[in-house]
């Protein structure tokens, strides 16, 4: 599937949510829904991972902005983010208010941010819909822009892990009705990757786990209520970039 396809794909799945829903519920419904949840959680993962207040965050894939609001809450003061989609792109920079911010729509698989200038860069709920070349090519990329020893942070979805079963079965159900793919990973592929790219792999975390630090109480879903520790429930992915 080419990434115009997809977005295409995003761009009717938006507008699809913003004739039923307020601006501002679209928004939040468009990426998944548990706009503050999410975005706390990942803002701790970041957090786990050594994320303070020299750290560059290059959020590709950033969407309406779920990490954007949290990091521009705390006046986080260093962050880069982009989607394939423009609408989304604008939602999240209205949001944050940040204007030494730098937001923008990726052209392809490039990403508007200087080699060797970034510290993180993650990829959250975005290798779950693109093929494994688009992964790489994107990981690739993610190298280029990082600093030695920057971190590389996604998540994923992988067979090991038996409650990811249920976005592979909803998409067999949906299989042929021009809905978004969904993409596995596992952690060998992972692996070979990031020797090819030359990267460490830190951690490779199952996604069914708690695993990072959470500051606060966080309700996820009806009745998923988390304390102290966090997961997202996609598996995450921790690289570092090698020090030449």
């Amino acid at each position: 599937m080419s990434l115009q396809t997809l977005l295409d794909r995003y761009k009717n799945h938006y507008a699809a949510i913003a004739g039923q829903h307020s601006h501002d519920d679209a928004a939040a419904l468009a990426v998944g829904g548990e706009f503050y949840t999410i975005g706390a959680l990942e803002y701790y993962l970041l957090k786990a991972h050594g994320l303070n207040e020299s750290t560059h965050v290059v959020d590709i894939g950033c969407g309406t902005g779920r990490l954007a609001a949290q990091l521009a809450s705390r006046k986080h003061p260093h962050y880069s983010g982009f989607d394939i989609m423009e609408s989304a792109v604008s939602y999240a920079r209205d949001l944050c208010q940040m204007p030494a911010w730098k937001f923008g729509v990726t052209a392809g698989l490039k990403v508007d941010v200087p080699t060797g200038t970034g510290d993180m860069a993650c990829f959250f709920s975005v290798f779950t819909h693109i093929t494994h070349e688009h992964t790489f090519l994107y990981l690739k990329e993610a190298a280029r822009l990082l600093k030695p020893g920057g971190l590389v942070i996604f998540t994923y979805l992988e067979f090991a892990v038996h409650s990811h079963w249920d976005a592979f079965a909803k998409a067999v159900n949906n299989f042929g009705k021009d809905a978004e793919p969904v993409v596995f990973l596992d952690c060998a592929g992972i692996t070979q990757f990031a020797n090819h790219l030359d990267f460490e792999v830190l951690a490779l975390v199952d996604g069914d786990k708690p695993t990072f630090a959470i500051e606060e109480e966080l309700i996820l879903g009806p009745c998923v209520i988390m304390k102290d520790r966090g997961n997202l429930g996609q598996s995450i992915a921790i690289l570092r970039k090698r020090v030449p």
